[in-house]
C-alpha cells in the first residue's frame, strides 16, 4: 500500500486482519476437512474389500497429496501470521504520527506567535538618549524560546525520518515472509520477473526441487514457460546430468505436471519422454474434442439447412460435419498412440514383447510436432537397448501432417521385420514441427528451420544409443536432412531418397561439419519431377546441390518394382520408391544394416547411324543386365 514520509502510517490495519483471517480461516479449513480426509481414505485403503491392487494405487495417490496440503496450510498459516504482525506494526506507526504531528502541529503555532512578538511591542527601540533598553530582558527570553522550538521542529523531522525507517522496514519484512520458503514452499523466489532472468538450464536446477503441486501453479502463473524451453533449449547433455541427478519423486513430478517440456527435453532418457508424452497426448485429445464442441454448435445452429453446395446454413452444416468427422479421426490416431498394445521383438532374443502405447519422442499437438521410435525400450535406462546395432532416422517429405503419420511410422517399421544375420534394428520417425504442404516445399527457409530442430534432436539421440545411426531423408526430408547435417547432426550413414536437395544452400559435403567423411548415398527414380527443381535456388527457395551429381556422393540403383524381377517392370516416379516389394527398400535397408547395394546403372547415350539423333539406353531392361555390387562403407563387411 502507498504511503510517504509525512504519512508513514498510511494504511487500514483492519483491512490487513481481514486478510490475515481469510487465510487462518482457509489453513483450518484444509486441516479439519480437506487433510483429515486424506489421511482417512490411506487409513480406510488398507482395511478395504476391493482389490488389493486397487487399494494399493488409491492409497497411494491419496498419500501422495498429503504433502502438497500440508505446504498449502502451511504457507496460508505463515502468510496470515505476517499480516496480523504488519498490521500491528502500521497500527503502531499510526498512533507514533499522530504524537509527531500533534508535537509537530503546537511548535508550529508557538513558533508563529513568537515570532509575532519579537517583531511587536518588545521590539528594541531607538533613543537618542544612552538610556537601558526595557525590553531587553523579554527580547532574551523570547530569543530563546525561538531557539527551543526550531528545536523541536528539528526532532520531529528527524522523527518523521525514523517512522518511514520503521515502516520500511515493515513493508520489507512483511514482503520477505509472504515470499519465503514458510509461505511459498519451494517457489519462494520463483517470481515472473526472478525466472525472466533465468536461463533454461538455470530454470531446471530450480524446477528439480519442486512438487507437482508447486510445478502446477508455476506454470499457470508463467504461461511462456514451455515457450522459453521451445526458443532456447538447454544443453543436452546438461539436461541428461541434471536428470540423473533427481530423485525418482522430482522426476514424477516433472512429468505429471510439465509433461509438454519434459516429453521434449533432449537429454531426458526416451522412457521418461514417452511417459510425459502420454500425457501430452491427453491434452491433445481434450483440445480436438473442445473443437468438436464448437462444430456440433454450427452443424445445429443449420440443421434446417438444405445441404446443397452454395445453400448457405446447409453448406455451412456439411463443411463442420466433414471437420468434425475428420477430427474424431484424429482423436482415434491419438488414442492409439496412447493406448494401444504393440508388438516389438526383443533385441536380445528376436521374440515378440507387447507395450501398451506407442513410445512417442515427441509430441507437441499445439506445434504440430511428433517423434516415434519403433521398437522395445530399455526398461532400466529408458534408452534404446544396447542390444540394437542399427538406428534409422527418417525423416519424411511434402505434406506430411499429425494427420498422416501413421502411414509414414508404417514405412519406418518394415525395416524391423526383415529376416537377416546382420543385427538388431530400431527406428525414428520424425517430424519436428510443421512439415512444407504443397507449394511450400520450395521452400528451401522453411526446411533449414526444421533442419535446426532435428540437429538439436540428434544430441538427444547420441546420447541415447550406441548403435550404427543411419539418415534417411525423403523428398523434402532429404532437405531437412541436409540443413540438419550442416547444422552439426551425427550420423554414421546417409541417404537421400528422392530428394529436394542437399540442404538450404549447400553445395559440398564439406559444408557438413561432423559427417563430411561419412558414407552418403542418393536414390531418384526414372520420372520423378523433383529432379527438375534440384540445384534450382532463388532466394528462399530451393534446396541446395543435387545428391545426384555432387562429388562425394554414391547414386543407388532403384531398380525394379519387385525386386531382382525384370518382368515386373522398372520403378519409376515419385511416390513408387516406397513399394514394398520394389528395389529401393532393399537398397535402404542394406545401407542401414550395413550390406551390400546396387551401384546406380548409368545410362548411355547412342547415336543413331546417319542421322543426328540419339536415344539413352536403359541398362537395367537390357537382356544380361548384371549389376553392380559393393559393400555399404562403415558397415559390417
Amino acid at each position: 500500500m502507498s504511503w510517504t514520509r509525512t504519512n508513514p502510517g498510511a494504511g487500514d490495519p483492519w483491512g490487513i486482519r481481514s486478510q490475515a483471517s481469510i487465510r487462518q480461516t482457509g489453513a483450518d479449513n484444509l486441516r479439519t476437512t480437506t487433510l483429515t480426509n486424506l489421511q482417512t481414505a490411506v487409513t480406510d485403503a488398507a482395511s478395504a474389500t476391493w482389490t488389493a491392487q486397487a487399494a494399493t494405487a488409491f492409497a497411494a495417490s491419496a498419500e501422495g497429496l498429503i504433502p502438497d496440503v500440508q505446504v498449502i496450510i502451511t504457507g496460508l498459516e505463515t502468510d496470515a501470521g505476517a499480516l496480523n504482525q504488519y498490521a500491528a506494526m502500521v497500527e503502531q506507526i499510526q498512533d507514533q504520527a499522530r504524537a509527531v504531528q500533534r508535537q509537530q502541529e503546537d511548535a508550529q503555532r508557538d513558533l508563529a506567535r513568537l515570532l509575532f512578538t519579537s517583531f511587536g511591542d518588545i521590539a528594541e527601540t531607538t533613543s537618542p538618549r544612552s538610556e537601558p533598553d526595557p525590553n531587553a530582558l523579554e527580547r532574551a527570553r523570547v530569543a530563546e524560546a525561538l531557539r527551543e522550538t526550531r528545536s523541536t521542529l528539528t526532532q520531529v523531522e528527524v522523527r518523521w525520518d525514523e517512522l518511514a525507517l520503521q515502516r520500511r522496514a515493515a513493508d520489507d519484512a512483511c514482503v520477505a515472509t509472504l515470499t519465503s520458503v514458510g509461505s511459498r514452499g519451494n517457489l519462494a523466489g520463483l517470481g515472473t520477473q526472478q525466472l525472466s532472468y533465468l536461463s533454461t538450464t538455470g530454470l531446471l536446477q530450480k524446477l528439480g526441487g519442486l512438487s507437482a503441486t508447486e510445478i502446477t501453479i508455476l506454470v499457470q502463473n508463467n504461461p511462456g514457460l514451455a515457450e522459453k524451453f521451445r526458443n532456447s533449449p538447454p544443453d543436452t547433455a546438461g539436461v541428461e546430468v541434471w536428470w540423473s541427478g533427481l530423485d525418482a519423486a522430482s522426476q514424477a513430478a516433472l512429468i505429471v505436471a510439465l509433461p509438454i517440456v519434459i516429453g521434449n527435453l533432449e537429454g531426458v532418457p526416451y522412457g521418461s519422454r514417452v511417459r510425459a508424452n502420454k500425457r501430452n497426448i491427453s491434452t491433445g485429445i481434450a483440445t480436438l474434442e473442445t473443437e468438436i464442441v464448437d462444430l456440433e454448435k454450427t452443424v445445429e445452429a443449420n440443421k434446417d439447412g438444405s445441404g446443397t453446395r452454395g445453400g448457405g446454413s446447409g453448406l455451412a452444416r456439411r463443411e463442420a460435419q466433414e471437420k468434425i468427422d475428420a477430427l474424431r479421426e484424429q482423436i482415434s490416431y491419438y488414442r492409439r498412440l496412447r493406448d494401444e498394445e504393440i508388438e516389438f521383438p526383443d533385441p536380445a532374443t528376436g521374440l515378440p514383447v507387447a507395450v501398451t502405447g506407442h513410445n512417442i519422442l515427441v509430441f507437441d499437438h499445439a506445434h504440430d510436432a511428433i517423434a516415434e521410435y519403433s521398437g522395445l525400450l530399455d526398461p532400466v535406462t529408458g534408452n534404446v537397448p544396447a542390444g540394437v546395432d542399427y538406428v534409422g532416422l527418417y525423416v519424411p517429405g511434402t505434406n506430411t501432417t499429425l494427420g498422416n503419420f501413421d502411414g509414414e511410422v508404417n514405412r519406418s517399421e518394415w525395416f524391423l521385420n526383415q529376416p537377416t544375420d546382420k543385427g538388431s534394428v530400431g527406428m525414428i520417425t520424425w517430424k519436428g514441427g510443421p512439415f512444407p504442404q504443397d507449394l511450400e516445399a520450395l521452400s528451401g527457409a522453411m526446411a533449414d528451420g526444421l533442419g535446426q530442430k532435428l540437429a538439436h534432436f540428434g544430441q538427444g539421440l547420441e546420447l541415447a544409443t550406441s548403435a550404427e545411426v543411419t539418415g534417411m531423408g525423403y523428398s523434402a526430408g532429404g532437405s531437412i536432412m541436409g540443413s540438419a547435417e550442416r547444422a552439426g547432426l551425427a550420423l554414421d550413414r546417409s541417404v537421400q531418397l528422392s530428394s529436394a536437395g542437399m540442404g538450404f544452400g549447400v553445395r559440398d559435403l564439406a559444408e557438413y561439419p561432423v559427417t563430411a567423411d561419412v558414407p552418403h548415398y542418393s536414390l531418384m527414380a526414372p520420372n520423378d519431377p523433383l529432379v527438375l527443381f534440384q540445384g534450382a535456388e532463388a532466394g528462399d527457395l530451393g534446396h541446395g546441390g543435387s545428391p545426384l551429381t555432387t562429388d562425394g556422393f554414391i547414386r543407388l540403383e532403384t531398380g525394379y518394382r519387385e525386386n531382382g524381377q525384370v518382368s515386373s517392370g522398372q520403378l519409376e516416379g515419385h511416390l513408387n520408391v516406397w513399394d514394398r516389394k520394389g528395389t529401393v527398400r532393399r537398397q535402404l535397408y542394406n545401407v542401414l544394416v550395413g550390406g551390400q547395394v546396387e551401384l546406380y546403372a548409368e545410362p548411355e547415350v547412342v547415336v543413331i547411324p546417319g542421322t543426328n539423333q540419339s536415344y539413352a539406353t536403359n541398362p537395367i531392361m537390357e537382356p544380361g543386365y548384371e549389376p553392380t555390387l559393393v559393400d555399404v562403407e562403415g558397415g559390417e563387411q
